[in-house]
């Protein structure tokens, strides 16, 4: 067993074949048959992943809204992560947002740590913390998309 430190904060990634069938699954409506993600994406449907890793989830997300024609930064401006590990947290901005160099705006110590992207600006929509002490300001009219456990109808 690995006792490095993914071991000890319990990571665990999901592998690229899982999240390959999650999208064809997502794509086709069988996981969530009462909405057609991807298809009917308007300004008020929202991603969010509460456990993003390196943001491989949200990633295949934005491939799958950008073959269906959507801008990037509209895409980008609809999907949210929460990491409680630092070092993934990064990576999934870096993978979400592409190169650029990647500076913390907040203090290291501080109990949600956000970043900025020298491309992109700030970024406040992923997030390092845990996901039971942040919350995000969504509006009234958001409709907040995921797997149906952890969807919130408003």
């Amino acid at each position: 067993m690995n006792k490095g430190k993914h071991s000890e904060l319990g990571e665990v990634y999901t592998p690229d074949p899982v999240i390959k069938d999650i999208i064809q699954e997502i794509i086709s409506g069988e996981l969530s048959p009462n909405t057609q993600i991807g298809i009917d994406f308007d300004k008020n449907e929202i991603w969010l992943e509460p456990s993003m890793g390196d943001g491989r989830l949200l990633v295949a997300v934005k491939k799958m809204l950008l073959k269906k024609g959507f801008a990037e930064k509209d895409i980008l401006a609809r999907l949210y992560g929460v990491e409680i590990n630092p070092e993934s947290c990064q990576k999934a901005v870096l993978a979400l947002y592409g190169p650029g160099e990647l500076s913390e705006r907040t203090n290291p110590n501080a109990k949600v740590r956000k970043w900025h992207h020298s491309v992109w600006g700030d970024i406040d929509n992923l997030v390092c913390t845990d996901s039971f002490s942040y919350s995000f300001n969504f509006s009234q009219n958001t409709k907040i998309h995921g797997f149906d456990w952890l969807s919130i109808d408003e």
